[in-house]
């Protein structure tokens, strides 16, 4: 019996070792795996360059080209039918007085409610007025043109420093069953005397899109062009988004900056642009190439200035840039070779 008491607690203190064994082992592994994950995270390249890189900002400042924008709010302008014509002054920036002009035609006249507007003679409108109820009278084979404008000057300016324009296509009988989607017609305003001048006989068959003096605005039959500015590099400020050109971007970037690309988009084409987006490869370790959301249509003469900031400077004493705007070819453009711009980054180290 005293033997077989002896090989029994052998045999449990030989389990009792090889329990703490693999505790201590499995420690030691773990351990292990902690310390190579660690080394390999230091090792990897560019691992966490990859991570910074996940802090690029962007901001956007929309410029409207400033124009006054005419439209024919009904399907069509009938003699002796009552149309309104709307207007949008966009891009104001400056307050003044408006008027209401057309061009003398031997066929026809108009008329605001049961008064006479006079051709070549410049009618005085309400600066919270955004349409005009008018009536054509007159004897009409077919059909006649009438130029008409709506005219803004700054206040105590009497230059004209804005105006939009737009040809109506008046008919001697209504085509189809369309039907006007106009609002009540206006107050009545009392004409104004005329005066001799004239502004040229109107154009037989000229489409119904606007133009105005400040470039035109959006021709169904024609097409958008983007095109590109750099305006400078530098940095911008992670908090308050204001910029600072520089020379040369520090690689080690200061507290609370980030280096910083600023950039212009215009629509200098004749058509509405509908909606675009961009990308930028930006100089950064590793190389990252900035995607955008779909960005809103431009019409012609609009921009939008971009600075868009990233961390993590290439080592090197410089680097490439390169933006493309539109780049997932959503737009027909008149040219579309003038859609990418290059160019270099001085880096100091």
């Amino acid at each position: 019996m005293e033997t077989t008491t002896i090989t029994v607690n052998k045999q449990r203190t030989k389990d009792t070792a090889v329990r703490v064994l693999s505790v201590v082992g499995g420690i030691a592994v773990l351990a292990g795996v902690v310390w190579v994950g660690m080394q390999g995270f230091r090792v990897l390249p560019n691992a966490r360059e990859t991570l910074a890189n996940a802090f690029v900002s962007v901001q956007s400042f929309f410029s409207p080209a400033e124009r006054i924008v005419l439209s024919l709010v009904d399907s069509q302008a009938v003699v002796e039918e009552p149309f309104t014509i709307s207007w949008e002054h966009r891009g104001k920036t400056t307050d003044g007085s408006y008027s209401f002009f057309y061009g003398c035609s031997d066929d026809v006249h108009l008329a605001l409610a049961d008064d006479t507007v006079f051709c070549n003679t410049e009618l005085p409108i309400l600066s919270t007025d955004t349409s005009l109820r008018l009536t054509a009278y007159g004897d009409i084979v077919g059909v006649t043109t009438i130029p008409v404008e709506v005219r803004f000057r700054e206040n105590d300016e009497a230059v004209i420093s804005e105006r939009g324009e737009l040809t109506i296509a008046v008919q001697d009988v209504r085509l189809d069953d369309a039907t006007s989607t106009s609002t009540e017609p206006t107050a009545t305003t009392t004409p104004v005397a005329p005066v001799t001048g004239s502004t040229g006989s109107p154009q037989a068959g000229v489409p119904q899109y606007i133009t105005t003096t400040t470039g035109p605005v959006s021709d169904p039959n024609g097409k958008a062009d983007f095109t590109i500015r750099v305006l400078a590099y530098g940095l911008v400020d992670k908090n308050s988004g204001a910029f600072t050109e520089k020379d040369e971007i520090p690689r080690d970037l200061p507290s609370n900056k980030r280096g910083a690309i600023k950039f212009v988009v215009e629509n200098v084409g004749t058509k509405l642009s509908g909606e675009w987006a961009f990308e930028v490869a930006l100089p950064t370790s590793p190389s990252y190439t900035y995607k955008s959301k779909d960005q809103d249509s431009l019409y012609p003469g609009d921009k939008i200035e971009f600075i868009i900031g990233f961390d993590k400077l290439k080592n090197a004493d410089e680097d490439d840039y390169r933006i493309e705007v539109d780049s997932n070819d959503d737009v027909n453009e008149s040219n579309e070779n003038n859609n990418v711009k290059t160019g270099e980054i001085q880096i100091d180290r």
